[in-house]
């Protein structure tokens, strides 16, 4: 056994304990990795399968490293016992299991196709949300590469922790469904290692996926499955990948290329395609055995690695009570005027619109499931009242609206269901704008001219326009909230549950704010991204172009309050308190803003947050650790600019709390120094040549996005 100080514990070979990062200070004899505080721990021993956490410096040296040296001396059969007993004297807040967002909803998802005998789970999706049309937005995680990353690495740890192999996709730039089989994605190097390759390389780095599924698109003229540079170069060799590239569904271009680049499996299973001429490349020397060996040996290491033999059954209620679980933690409370939520007498409420009966759970396409058991709202709540207001398709008539309205009249409170039908949002297509059915909106309008309390919950993938946004009194938004998103509804509006979601791309006020509305989608095949690195918040933000809800938004039936920011080194701590009458979470944000910057930048960027539960009264210290990546740009490499930055602490990136200004002048062997400059303005920035949208047919600078900036 290696003593303390020096590194992970390798004598005991299955991991079960981790130290991950938030409260140590009652594990004054633990076994623990000094790698440092809020580095990946592991502790080895089949033992617990809890996660500890360290706060400072300080809580590390607590600990004396003469107990720890004694206790892994004791190694053996004490060695469990030993760790047990450590846990039992912990504290109960000491102990933290992954939340089921993190860690537990992907165990389950990998238990469930165990149990089903499915050795790889086809998720999950890690592209950049870049605009609200999208086909596949409902399948990511965000407009934020930083968010992405860390909830796709989580993810992925969750599922490849059973035994089970994940599968990282659509690698890389799968940003519409327009002419997706044969699109390309033309985009600048900086834009796609800042934005559109950022969250793979997290989510690759941090979660180790068994497997990573290539886009069906060219990037630069060079499709997915062909791309040496993207599968070999930068997977591969930058980044440490070591499993298996598998292509989407029918990606696979030329398959000799495909050898060539790293592209290890084509699906589906059973296609003779060029296999002929693949034979015949080997024979006259112009495609190596060695690449094909290369990926018939990482496919075999898959099917090693991933086949049960026995499987137990899976526990689908408990799966089915971790669905309502993470439909609670996920919804987002938009607008709560007059705190008219949570309701507390369900006799003056009526429920409108067939979405309460027939609830949006999931999307569409290929990602589309039979449900173990799926709970309308209607069904969770049939006590209440219910109208139809309008039909399954969105559309509504004149019967329908009189109806309601009515019923509306003589009602205390109105709830009315509407989002995204399936005819509106599906993998395949990309809508052809961001407004709801008209039988949605029409619905809404009518029975707000008719009752004052009007609170509309929400159902759809992605950002949608909300022209009656001043005609009610709430709005909660609930996504595609799963099989048990009746339930979970039905506990958010009567206060069972509290909402503590958090918005994880911007609502624009209209599409015509969005930067890439006149060259998004149809009718233009390629996707230029001439935006670059200005996505979403990024683009907003700095442009000064107000929104509907902006990226990190999201309201509670609670309050919370801000204080105590501190930074030591590379650690930002501050308090949260919860100063309302009801137990709440909030998700604390960090962003950096630069002062001055010698090249181009956002005006913030998300670099860190963090969930936490809070009874009324209680406080709770929240930390951060920041690395040069934080602070770092591309530019032929990863480049830190020296000189002013803002730390900000928020509910939002537009509500901001706490801020501290900081001077970074930090060395790196990996990493070079830019020379503060002075403030670039929008003139300089019509110059830039990171701009530039690389084609054999297109080699201008696109210089449109830059003009609507302001420094």
């Amino acid at each position: 056994l290696l003593p303390a100080g020096e590194g992970v514990v390798h004598a005991l070979k299955n991991c079960s304990v981790l130290v991950v990062g938030r409260h140590m200070g009652g594990f004054q004899d633990g076994l623990i990795d000094m790698a440092g505080p809020g580095q990946k721990l592991t502790l080895f021993g089949e033992l617990l399968n809890i996660v500890l956490v360290a706060d400072t410096n300080e809580d590390f040296e607590r600990f004396e490293q003469q107990k720890m040296n004694d206790a892994l001396r004791r190694a053996g059969h004490k060695l469990a016992e030993f760790i047990a007993q450590c846990v039992k004297e912990l504290e109960p807040e000491d102990v933290d299991v992954f939340e089921m967002g993190t860690d537990h909803k992907p165990v389950e998802i990998a238990r469930e196709a165990i149990a089903n005998k499915v050795s790889l789970v086809l998720g999950p999706g890690a592209n950049i949300k870049r605009n609200p049309l999208c086909g596949r937005n409902f399948e990511y995680f965000s407009e934020d590469p930083y968010l992405s990353g860390k909830m796709a690495a989580a993810h992925i740890s969750g599922i490849e922790k059973t035994g089970c192999g994940s599968s990282l996709k659509h690698f890389a730039l799968n940003n519409q469904e327009y002419k997706r089989f044969s699109s390309d994605s033309l985009v600048d190097e900086r834009t796609m290692r800042e934005i559109y390759l950022a969250s793979f390389e997290t989510a690759v780095k941090e979660g180790h996926p068994s497997t990573v599924m290539c886009s069906y698109n060219k990037i630069n003229g060079t499709y997915s499955s062909d791309n040496r540079w993207l599968l070999t170069e930068v997977l591969r060799d930058e980044w440490g990948f070591d499993g298996l590239v598998v292509t989407d569904w029918g990606a696979m271009s030329n398959r000799i290329k495909g050898f060539q680049a790293g592209c290890d499996l084509m699906m589906p299973g059973g296609s003779d395609y060029m296999e002929k001429e693949c034979a015949e490349a080997v024979k006259n020397g112009t495609l190596s055995e060695e690449d094909v060996t290369r990926s018939a040996r990482r496919v075999l290491e898959l099917n090693a690695k991933t086949t049960h033999e026995m499987s137990e059954p899976a526990d689908m209620q408990a799966h089915y009570e971790l669905a309502r679980q993470i439909a609670e933690e996920s919804a987002v409370l938009l607008k709560n005027e007059d705190g008219i939520l949570p309701l507390n007498d369900k006799s003056d409420v009526v429920f409108v619109g067939h979405m309460a009966k027939e609830i949006r759970y999931q999307g569409s396409g290929s990602s589309h499931i039979n449900p173990w058991k799926l709970v309308n709202v209607t069904d969770a709540c049939p006590d209440i009242r219910f109208v139809e207001g309008c039909l399954a398709d969105g559309s509504t008539n004149e019967k329908l609206l009189t109806e309601a309205e009515i019923v509306a009249k003589n009602a205390g409170k109105v709830v009315v269901f509407a989002g995204l039908t399936d005819i509106y949002e599906s993998e395949g297509f990309d809508r052809e704008n961001m407004k709801m059915p008209a039988g949605h909106n029409d619905m809404i309008e009518r029975l707000a001219a008719v009752n004052e309390n009007i609170i509309v919950v929400l159902m759809c993938g992605s950002a949608v326009e909300v022209p009656w946004i001043d005609k009610v009194k709430a709005v909660l938004y609930v996504g595609l909230p799963g099989e048990a998103g009746g339930e979970a509804i039905v506990n958010l509006l009567f206060g069972k549950v509290n909402p503590s979601g958090k918005l994880a791309e911007t609502w624009p006020i209209s599409y015509e704010d969005c930067i890439c509305k006149d060259y998004y989608g149809e009718p233009y095949k390629d996707a230029q991204y001439r935006e670059g690195i200005y996505v979403g918040y990024r683009y907003y933000e700095t442009a000064g172009v107000k929104v509907r809800f902006p990226f990190g938004y999201g309201l509670s039936y609670t309050k919370f309050a801000y204080s105590d920011l501190n930074m030591e080194g590379n650690r930002v701590a501050c308090t949260v308190k919860n100063i309302g009458e009801i137990t709440g979470k909030e998700i604390v944000q960090l962003y950096i803003e630069p002062v001055k910057s010698s090249v181009h930048r956002p005006a913030c960027e998300l670099k860190g947050f963090e969930k936490v539960e809070l009874a009324p009264g209680e406080s709770k210290k929240v930390t951060f650790t920041l690395d040069e990546r934080s602070f770092a740009v591309w530019a032929d490499g990863w480049k830190i600019s020296t000189g002013e930055y803002k730390i900000c602490i928020g509910r939002s990136c537009q509500d901001i709390c706490l801020l501290k200004e900081v001077h970074i002048d930090m060395y790196d062997d990996r990493l070079e120094i830019i020379s503060p400059g002075g403030m670039i303005d929008g003139t300089q920035i019509q110059n830039l040549e990171i701009g530039k949208v690389p084609s054999m047919r297109r080699n201008t600078i696109i210089s449109d996005v830059f003009s609507r900036l302001h420094y």
